[in-house]
């Protein structure tokens, strides 16, 4: 299939699903999965399901909806979200014997998300590490599950 064919049928993409289940992933991945995000022109959600460890970068003029809430790993960071049309940002938060699982998103002050009660992130209020390029209307949103 042609270079051309495949940029016209990406085009057609509003919704992307993953599953990732390779623990640790093969070298390059989530690399690709980030390169495959940043080359859909109209995504508008994406939905990943990742049982792996390593670091994601999202980058996406258009996606609006990032869920992760389906997610068992504490080991996938999201290390760089650069989305301005960016609405939600979906996370779980799995609790179990005290400790916490799910994909992490870092914030530069000293309190984790992980640990608070709140399940409601104005990026307004919280400076999250790497998601500089949001929208500041954009919410954080985190799933508190118990296993």
């Amino acid at each position: 299939m042609g270079e051309e064919k495949v940029l016209r049928l990406s085009k057609g993409i509003e919704d992307l699903s993953i599953e990732i289940d390779e623990y640790p992933p093969q070298d390059g991945t989530l690399e690709a999965l980030s390169r495959l995000i940043e080359q859909i022109p109209n995504l508008k959600r994406l939905e990943l399901h990742a049982q792996c460890e390593g670091t994601l970068s999202i980058k996406s003029s258009s996606l609006e909806n990032i869920d992760f809430t389906h997610n068992n790993s504490n080991q996938l960071k999201v290390t760089e979200c650069i989305c301005p049309s960016l609405q939600t940002f979906q996370l779980a938060c799995y609790s179990k014997n005290g400790s916490n699982n799910g994909v992490q998103l870092a914030v530069s002050h000293d309190i984790r998300i992980e640990d608070s009660e709140r399940t409601i992130y104005p990026v307004s209020e919280w400076d999250f590490v790497g998601m500089e390029e949001v929208p500041k209307s954009c919410i954080v949103k985190v799933e508190r599950r118990r296993r």
